[in-house]
């Protein structure tokens, strides 16, 4: 799963939302970041890094000052009980300034 940036098989999220019954919504502050983030690098926004905003239900997105990717900090219910974890850049070098 996964790469160097979004890949069109990266299917983390949408694997993660379906094992836990959640939905992803497309987060219109993280849309806005990338578009900032790509100006700010001058280079073009591909259609592909949207999914980077592809937010699960109930997560709160953690920044991510290295990259273009957040992570996301999930802390749910599921199946009776609680359920605590983080996804983030699969980057190493972006991991720890993220969390």
């Amino acid at each position: 799963m996964g790469g160097l940036g979004p890949t069109e098989d990266d299917l983390t999220r949408e694997a993660v939302a379906e094992a836990l019954s959640l939905a992803l919504r497309r987060d219109a502050a993280q849309v806005a970041a990338l578009h900032a983030r790509a100006a700010q690098w001058r280079v073009p926004m591909p259609s592909n890094n949207l999914k980077q905003a592809d937010v699960l239900e109930s997560a709160t997105v953690m920044p991510n000052p290295n990259g273009s990717a957040p992570g996301q900090w999930l802390d749910i219910k599921f199946g009776g009980y609680r359920k605590a974890g983080a996804a983030g850049s699969g980057a190493a070098q972006r991991v720890p300034s993220a969390v």
